[in-house]
């Protein structure tokens, strides 16, 4: 441990209990359940024009591959549109898929398409950045 001569923040909850700041970044986290063939949406609003990050967003029913979906890219948004880098998109028939889109120049939407399984999911949404 060193001696800081700097108090500024360094670790805050959000009061509205959706995100944790440190370091300059945040971890956003959204999470539930609900039926594999109910589709919803969730806003996730950024600190900044211009904000961006990794975003995470999945749902399976009981470990089989076959009844979910999940979707892993890199984001940004801005007055231009969301750019989009995918590293992993799984979608199935049965448990339908996900899907980012801009909002805003500073909020981004994460989309659950529902498929015709109506079994349960537990789901969740992560956005790492800014």
């Amino acid at each position: 441990h060193g001696v800081s001569s700097s108090y500024a923040e360094k670790f805050r909850i959000d009061k509205t209990g959706n995100y944790v700041s440190f370091g300059g970044a945040n971890v956003r986290s959204y999470g539930g359940t609900s039926a594999n063939n109910i589709s919803f949406t969730i806003d996730i609003a950024l600190d900044y024009t211009y904000g961006g990050g990794l975003l995470i967003a999945n749902g399976w029913h009981y470990g089989n591959a076959g009844y979910g979906a999940s979707r892993i890219s890199m984001v940004s948004t801005g007055p231009a549109g969301l750019i989009e880098k995918n590293i992993e998109n799984s979608t199935t028939t049965q448990g339908g898929s996900w899907s980012f889109s801009r909002v805003n120049n500073n909020t981004i939407r994460v989309s659950k398409v529902g498929g015709p399984y109506n079994g349960g999911i537990a789901w969740n949404v992560c956005l790492i950045g800014n």
